[in-house]
C-alpha cells in the first residue's frame, strides 16, 4: 500500500533568546526540524550590523554538531549590480526595492528545495563589491536544515517562503556602533564618518520602513536579542 507523505506545516510559538543563548537556539531549531518532513528552510534576518552572520555561523555549527545536515546561504549573494542598486535618486527606496534580487533566491533556491526530488541547486549571483558574476552550486541533502541569512528577507510575501523565521533584534544605535568598527564596512566606506553617513541616510531609514510596513518582530517565530 502506497502512502503519500505530505509536508507538515509547523508554526512554532514566538520564542525569545538572548545573544548568548546559542545552545538553546540550536535546540529550538532542531526540535522544529525534527517534527517536519523533508528540509526545513530557516530565515534569519535583522537590520544591518545586528549580528545576523555571527548568529547564523553559531547556529550552523551547533546544528552540525547535533548530527544534522546544514547548508547556509547568504542574502548578500543576491545583491544587484552597483548600477542597479544605486540608480534610484531616492536612495532609501532604491535600497528597499533594488539592492537585492531575492526573486533569484526564491526561484533558484527556495522553491526547488520544496521538492524531495531536488538534491542540487545552482544560481548566478553578483559580488556586491566587484560586480563580478559568481556561480554557486551546492548539494542539499533531503533532510537538511537550510539557513538563509540576510537583510530584508521578510518583506511582503517573501517571508512566507521560510518554515521558521528568526528576527535578530538590535537597536539602531548599536547597529551603527558595530558598523563603525566592522571590517567590511571600514574596508568599503573608509572612515567612520562615511559609514555613519551611509547608514543614517540610506540603510536605517529603509529599515524603519521595513519595520513599519512588514513588522518582522511580530511575524517572526523567534526573536534573538543581540
Amino acid at each position: 500500500m502506497n502512502r503519500q507523505k505530505t509536508r507538515i506545516n509547523v508554526t512554532p510559538a514566538v520564542t525569545t533568546f538572548g545573544a548568548d543563548d546559542s545552545g538553546s537556539l540550536v535546540e529550538h531549531v532542531v526540535r522544529c526540524h525534527e517534527v517536519r518532513f523533508g528540509r526545513t528552510v530557516v530565515g534569519l534576518s535583522g537590520i544591518e550590523a545586528s549580528g545576523k552572520s555571527t548568529i547564523a555561523d553559531e547556529l550552523a555549527d551547533g546544528i552540525s554538531t547535533a548530527g544534522h545536515d546544514v547548508v547556509t546561504i547568504r542574502g548578500d549573494e543576491f545583491s544587484t549590480a552597483k548600477a542597479v542598486r544605486n540608480n534610484n535618486p531616492d536612495t532609501v527606496r532604491g535600497y528597499l526595492e533594488d539592492a537585492y534580487d531575492y526573486s533569484i533566491l526564491s526561484s533558484r533556491v527556495l522553491v526547488p528545495l520544496r521538492s524531495a526530488e531536488v538534491s542540487d541547486i545552482s544560481y548566478v549571483s553578483t559580488d556586491p563589491e566587484t560586480d563580478e558574476s559568481v556561480v554557486t552550486k551546492a548539494r542539499v541533502p533531503d533532510r537538511a536544515i537550510v539557513l538563509v541569512e540576510g537583510v530584508l528577507l521578510f518583506r511582503g510575501l517573501m517571508r512566507d517562503q521560510f518554515d521558521l523565521r528568526i528576527w535578530v533584534e538590535t537597536s539602531f544605535d548599536e547597529s551603527l556602533r558595530r558598523a563603525k568598527v566592522r571590517p567590511r564596512d571600514v574596508s568599503y566606506y573608509g572612515t567612520a564618518e562615511a559609514i555613519v553617513s551611509r547608514y543614517e541616510s540610506r540603510f536605517h531609514p529603509a529599515q524603519r520602513i521595513h519595520l513599519r510596513d512588514d513588522r518582522p518582530q511580530l511575524t517572526s517565530h523567534v526573536i534573538v536579542r543581540s
